[in-house]
């Protein structure tokens, strides 16, 4: 605060030392500047009150799911003086809170898992697995009963599946220290070329079976059809041709 003081005091005597040789700062200017070294003599007022003036005695502690409260402390005694960097965690969840959160989180996990399926009883595309829920509150861990088929990320690896089966997910739901499981049952079905993401699914596996059945022949004969559906094959190249069009359209109206 003292310094504040001194700022002032200094800035002041600048604006009247200017003054009186006849170079003063446009009025405008010397207000503001006199007006800033005020707010900060105050603040600092208000600071020296905080941390010198008022001792603490007690400290609130942040409420269940709350960010901790991160402070820091000046601890004296006998003469020494220790600088504290301190962490409140937040208060526990009775275990009526805790079975009422985990209820929820279980309730988000059925309103959001399906992604883009239309429900578990006919699984096609990944599912969503999310690390957390509650906003945060619980962290989910996934285990599948069958990682052939859904990956711990949700994702499913259906292209090579030619008939559908059950795959139990089990998500370990934890507050904190204490956990709880959940079993989901889902039915995977087989990729769908008629959608872009099975004959996505169904190409990639094709052309793995292809690298791995078929490595020792000169040429191989690419499928016809994938999951039931006729499929054709093409080069898929850069048009050079189209790149020359379109460069030598924009030169001329470049020129003109």
């Amino acid at each position: 605060m003292i310094i504040s003081i001194l700022c002032l005091l200094i800035t002041y005597g600048i604006l009247f030392y200017r003054k009186k040789k006849g170079k003063p700062l446009p009025r405008n200017v010397g207000r503001i500047l006199l007006v800033v070294e005020c707010m900060g003599l105050i603040a600092s007022a208000f600071h020296y009150v905080q941390t010198e003036v008022t001792e603490v005695h007690q400290v609130k502690r942040p409420k269940a799911g709350e960010k901790d409260e991160k402070e820091t402390y000046r601890v004296s005694g006998a003469g020494n003086q220790v600088i504290l960097d301190t962490k409140l965690e937040d208060q526990a969840y009775s275990q009526k809170e805790m079975a009422g959160i985990f209820k929820k989180a279980e309730k988000e996990i059925d309103d959001t898992i399906c992604g883009e399926n239309k429900d578990l009883s006919h699984v096609e595309r990944d599912l969503v697995l999310k690390e957390s829920y509650q906003e945060g509150k619980v962290t989910a861990i996934y285990r599948s009963s069958n990682p052939d088929l859904i990956l711990s990320s949700g994702k499913v690896t259906n292209a090579a599946l030619t008939s559908k089966e059950e795959v139990t997910l089990t998500a370990k739901l934890s507050i904190g220290d204490v956990t709880e499981s959940y079993d989901i049952a889902v039915i995977i079905y087989p990729a769908n070329a008629k959608t872009k993401e099975g004959l996505e699914k169904l190409s990639q596996n094709a052309w793995k079976e292809i690298n791995e059945k078929e490595g020792d022949k000169g040429k191989v004969t690419l499928p016809s059809s994938l999951g039931g559906e006729k499929v054709s094959w093409h080069l898929e190249k850069e048009n050079t041709g189209l790149q020359l069009s379109i460069l030598g359209l924009l030169g001329t109206i470049q020129g003109f």
